[in-house]
């Protein structure tokens, strides 16, 4: 699967989160690929650096 991504480099991190438990980091991850979750992306973190 090399390559998928590829063509979308250099990769910036513009947000992130830490958690005290795998657990608790995999259950917001989820959160946000959901409509709610890419919503709330799109309105309060891409703002700051589009």
């Amino acid at each position: 699967m090399e390559g998928l991504t590829k063509k979308y480099r250099p990769w910036m991190v513009i947000h992130a989160e830490f958690f005290k438990s795998k657990r608790q980091a995999l259950i917001r991850e989820k959160e946000l690929k959901t409509g709610k979750g890419r919503e709330w992306i799109k309105k309060e973190i891409l703002p700051t650096y589009v």
